[in-house]
């Protein structure tokens, strides 16, 4: 699957619907449902995977010594020290391939999702595949299957989640993507906390460039009431990608929300959509503008769908440039109890070439009129955060930055990988950076405000997620084989 990639729009609809006493499958094609039986119980497999989903070419492995805690090195200070309580300080040696996003319950339960190739019994392809672990670390065996479940959009081609989040509830929504006959559809299903898929969801678009594959695919997750959000992109894989979108479903149904510019509304003023959330009952939408040189882009949505002009620009969004010549996304939206709204994505200058990323953070005014002078204000662009990374040991980081955490104080956690010029980009590790609500780096946590951990091989982080419970942080990656990992940090 495309993981950071793009979709189109048709006016044609697929939603699929699973009764949760039967296990049926209902496609409703138009007003006429079709029942479809479920195609058996859920198993595991650890199969090797030539190619995801996405036609992104994989590397796995059968090495009968993954990665394990042995490997990885820490450098953390009194916060932001690696949890050995949970796996002995890192989870290793999943039945998964290529894990893209985690979140954590109300009880400290991790829940991290992938795809595994064969996961359905009758399944010929690669289906969604979440895990559930306990506390310390453990499949919970109440979840699922033996604490894993796996969902199937379609049964011969490829599916594959993007973005997982929990409501008040815990009930666990899971946005991404489903290959079906050349086309990536936007997929989206609902479980309750046992495990029990509620209803799926599959959006077909439709369009073709030069021969290219149509591609339509969810990226991000919000909710807001009885209303969930998918955000994500529209466009050609290997093509041209200009536009986004944003689905809004009936949290109990799966159904499009009409009341919610008929359930969809496209954007062909963003390159994509990334990351939401939602604040007053209003969804904010994080991306990039198009063009060559790209800027970092919030918009912000209506209850009923529409752009709000109240906000931002005439266009209800604010577009930052925070290079001179820059390919700048955001990644990750929060707002804060203020109602200031913070951005963060990776911005890099393509007019040197380097390959690497600079984390920035922006902070807005309430209703995205201005960058907030006070966040920030020694970095030479008061309102922006740019991380230098600069390790005890000297080494000058280009970091990938993954997601946003702002925690009940007002702290914002950074989760991502990075990669040392000196070492030439390899290996990567994993890195948490935390801000103090200034935009000052909070010194009190990792070292000098970075937690980090290296493995032998390179470490891609795909996900971080904070325990409500306990503040822990759980970060979620993998190593250059696809073998996912798990670290969990203390507060």
């Amino acid at each position: 699957m495309v993981r950071s990639s793009i979709m189109r729009f048709s006016t044609r609809t697929l939603l699929l619907c699973l009764g949760s006493a039967s296990f049926t499958l209902a496609r409703c094609v138009g007003d006429s449902p079709v029942v479809v039986p479920d195609s058996g119980p859920d198993v595991t497999t650890d199969s090797p995977a030539p190619n995801d989903s996405g036609g992104n070419d994989v590397v796995t492995t059968n090495d009968a010594q993954p990665t394990d805690a042995a490997d990885a090195e820490v450098d953390a200070g009194p916060q932001g020290v690696i949890d050995t309580t949970f796996a002995n300080g890192t989870k290793t040696g999943l039945a998964m391939n290529f894990a893209f996003a985690v979140a954590v319950d109300s009880q400290s339960r991790v829940y991290i999702a992938g795809n595994q190739q064969n996961c359905v019994s009758g399944s010929s392809g690669w289906d969604d595949a979440i895990f559930r672990f306990d506390s310390s670390g453990n499949l919970d065996a109440t979840y699922g299957n033996a604490g894993t479940r796996c969902i199937d959009f379609d049964t011969n081609d490829g599916d594959g989640p993007n973005a997982i989040a929990l409501d008040s509830t815990d009930n666990l929504f899971v946005a991404g993507s489903s290959w079906v006959s050349g086309t990536y559809n936007a997929s989206v299903a609902k479980l309750n906390p046992s495990g029990t898929v509620l209803w799926r969801y599959r959006y077909n678009g439709s369009g073709s460039d030069a021969g290219a594959s149509p591609i339509f695919e969810a990226h991000g997750i919000a909710f807001d009431g009885a209303r969930v959000y998918a955000v994500g992109t529209n466009g050609l894989y290997q093509g041209t990608r200009t536009a986004s979108f944003v689905l809004g479903l009936q949290s109990s149904t799966g159904a499009l929300d009409p009341n919610f510019n008929g359930g969809i509304a496209t954007d062909s003023t963003a390159y994509a959509y990334y990351g939401a959330t939602t604040s007053g009952g209003k969804l904010l939408a994080v991306g990039g503008t198009p063009g060559a040189n790209r800027k970092m882009l919030t918009r912000r949505f209506t209850t009923n769908g529409f752009p709000d002009p109240t906000f931002g620009t005439a266009n209800a969004e604010i577009a930052t440039q925070t290079s001179t010549s820059g390919y700048d996304s955001g990644y990750s939206v929060a707002v804060q109890s203020d109602g200031k709204v913070l951005v963060a994505g990776p911005s890099a200058s393509k007019a040197t070439g380097s390959s690497y990323s600079q984390l920035v953070v922006a902070r807005y005014d309430a209703n995205g009129g201005a960058l907030d002078a006070t966040f920030a204000s020694g970095s030479g662009k008061p309102g922006l955060y740019f991380s230098a990374l600069e390790f005890l040991d000297g080494d000058s980081a280009g970091y990938q930055m993954t997601g946003m955490i702002l925690e009940p104080s007002g702290k914002i956690v950074l989760g991502g990988h990075f990669s040392t010029v000196a070492d030439g980009g390899a290996p990567r590790d994993f890195a948490l950076v935390r801000l103090n609500t200034d935009g000052t780096l909070d010194t009190t946590f990792g070292q000098n405000g970075i937690a980090r951990a290296n493995f032998a091989t390179a470490s891609f982080v795909n996900g971080i997620a904070r325990d409500p419970a306990t503040g822990n942080i759980v970060l979620l990656g993998h190593d250059n084989f696809g073998d996912p990992v798990l670290f969990r940090f203390t507060p």
